[in-house]
């Protein structure tokens, strides 16, 4: 197992760049090509009048990733009243962002985001972005592409230097860490490059790129954590919350607690079994319970719902499948208290200012920038706790590598528990 986990670390910092160093200049020769027969015409076209045009590049299907965003669309938005946003996300996180006043227009592409394994599937991708903008981007004319992966991304990149916008900025490709040579592949698509975004959480680091790049003034980076954040109010506050309350079997003005139980990676599941005594305990003082889940994981709900003991079940909601990411939005921000794993209803539920408890799996005293540190990539708000495990299991180092749930079962029934008291307080209902 550990000789596995050390050829990705191989492949990831040693093959991989090299493919991409070999692709990278066969695209940018292809897009020159196109751009010199003017099959590109469309895109040099600047929008009348000198309007700027920011084009935001951020080709995730995470939830989280794109709740994230929302404090730098805002602050640009703010910055430039008449400027034009465009959001080019990965589908269907779509539904969200045409919900936010500050977007003027969203493009969905459907471009594969699993592991890259060879040439062939590197040459696979640069197509399908260069088809995904013949198909619907040829009329997008941004002055400004952002791109705010930091330390990934290279979809995003490909795809902003297609748009060939005039200014393209992202963060460095070393930025991550600084004793790695950069990746030329990667940089040369960027006209402006960041660094010195370490140690700080998503939200803030976006919102870092744009003002390094001198597109918004500096905010201190803890007022983001300090209102319930706007766009993601707005998205929430679209559905009728007395007809949907109806549609799911809730009393409107029940009090009651969300938990989702699953997650996008199996690994951030904590145990079904564990869950059901923390439902227990929030039946027990006097809370109806909501289990949470999307379609593609409701059998994860189910299960929990399925533990639940026959003279609980009227205080409790099973909500599987049966709402969409807006409805979803607007039942998390009727309730008083999520809990749940590292995944997108968290950090719904934290941009709502909702009191969370969020399940992470990297644990104490891992790298804070890793890809699922707390630190970094835990929910906005002022009421967000999580829980961690002690340490990893072996052959796992700082952050859970499994396929199944692991380290996360270092978790102990307590930790939540005792999060969960606290941040409820004075919230127990009659």
């Amino acid at each position: 197992m550990r000789y596995k986990q050390r050829l990705k670390v191989f492949y990831r910092r040693a093959i991989l760049p090299v493919l991409r160093g070999g692709v990278t200049p066969l695209f940018r020769l292809v897009v020159k090509l196109a751009a010199g027969t003017g099959l590109l015409a469309k895109t040099r076209a600047r929008a009348g009048g000198g309007q700027e045009h920011f084009a935001i590049v951020h080709l995730s299907n995470h939830v989280g990733d794109t709740v994230m965003l929302l404090p730098m669309i805002e602050a640009l938005r703010c910055a430039h009243p008449a400027a034009r946003i465009t959001c080019i996300v990965q589908a269907p996180i779509g539904a969200l962002l045409r919900l936010v006043p500050s977007i003027d227009a969203v493009h969905e592409l459907d471009i594969d985001h699993g592991q890259t394994a060879t040439l062939q599937d590197e040459l696979k991708r640069m197509l399908q972005i260069l088809r995904g903008f013949w198909k619907g981007l040829r009329g997008t004319r941004p002055t400004v592409c952002i791109i705010p992966r930091w330390g990934c991304g290279y979809r995003d990149l490909m795809l902003s230097y297609v748009l060939q916008a005039p200014t393209r900025i992202g963060f460095a490709s070393n930025d991550f860490d600084e004793t790695q040579p950069p990746a030329g592949y990667r940089d040369t698509l960027l006209t402006c490059t960041v660094r010195g975004a370490q140690r700080m959480t998503d939200p803030a680091r976006f919102l870092y790129l744009v003002e390094q790049a001198g597109l918004v003034p500096h905010t201190d980076p803890r007022a983001i954590d300090l209102l319930p954040n706007a766009s993601m109010r707005h998205i929430a506050a679209t559905v009728e919350w007395p007809a949907l309350a109806a549609r799911i079997g809730l009393d409107p003005d029940c009090p009651f607690v969300v938990v989702a139980p699953s997650a996008s990676a199996p690994q951030r599941m904590w145990p079904v079994e564990r869950w059901a005594t923390v439902v227990d305990e929030l039946h027990g003082s006097g809370f109806t319970v909501v289990l949470l889940a999307g379609k593609g994981d409701a059998s994860v709900a189910g299960d929990l719902y399925g533990l639940v003991p026959p003279e609980r079940r009227s205080q409790t909601a099973l909500v599987a499948g049966v709402t969409s990411l807006v409805e979803s939005s607007s039942l998390i921000a009727h309730s008083q208290l999520f809990m749940g794993s590292d995944s997108g209803p968290g950090h719904i539920a934290g941009a709502l200012g909702i009191p969370c408890v969020i399940l992470f799996i990297a644990a104490e005293g891992a790298d804070p920038d890793g890809p699922s540190a707390p630190e970094r990539v835990r929910p906005m708000g002022q009421r967000v706790m999580w829980c961690r495990p002690a340490q990893t299991l072996a052959p796992c180092v700082g952050y859970c590598t499994a396929k199944a749930p692991h380290c996360i079962l270092q978790i102990a029934l307590e930790q939540p528990q005792r999060a969960m008291q606290q941040l409820l307080g004075g919230l127990q209902p009659d």
